[in-house]
């Protein structure tokens, strides 16, 4: 097994920000934000949308397998909560930068294992540790992508997940 920065095993990314001048244009298309997120919850009774360019929608789309994790949060147990996207939503949805996306490297680790893992760091108060601010805790991309995570090898991080899979609820 091998401990690595996680910036090694998945491409940690922050959404885009909201701006007066993106909420009506051409071309509009549906994005998630924290509200969006629970702990493997993934809420989709309220979702927006706002104005992505077509180069903006290639840098900030989901695909399915990304994990999408709350960037900040009034409170401790919330910050960091995460869950995986599975195209709940036909077509391009995007991303604010409320939340970061998790997007696996393939040769290092397995999604489903990454969205575990990740999961095991908020419940762990891993998350929160690296938190900071004052009345409103905010992780950071640069904080997430420096977190240890140790690996073992791509065949067991299945395994690990299958277990979890049939096992967690």
């Amino acid at each position: 097994m091998i401990t690595v920065p996680l910036i090694h095993a998945a491409h940690v990314d922050l959404g885009r920000q909201r701006s007066p001048s993106n909420h009506d244009g051409p071309d509009m298309v549906p994005y998630l934000r924290s509200a969006n997120i629970g702990d493997g919850v993934l809420d989709l009774s309220d979702v927006k949308s706002m104005n992505f360019s077509l180069a903006e929608q290639g840098r900030f789309s989901l695909r399915v397998g990304d994990v999408l994790v709350t960037e900040g949060s009034g409170s401790r147990d919330t910050v960091g909560s995460s869950t995986v996207w599975n195209g709940e939503i036909d077509g391009t949805v995007c991303f604010q930068n409320t939340l970061l996306r998790l997007r696996p490297r393939d040769a290092v680790i397995d999604g489903r294992f990454l969205n575990w893992w990740i999961r095991h760091a908020h419940a762990s108060g891993m998350l929160a540790a690296v938190a900071s601010g004052a009345n409103i805790l905010h992780i950071g991309a640069e904080s997430l992508r420096r977190i240890q995570v140790a690996l073992p090898p791509l065949e067991e991080q299945r395994r690990i997940a299958d277990f979890l899979d049939d096992q967690v609820t």
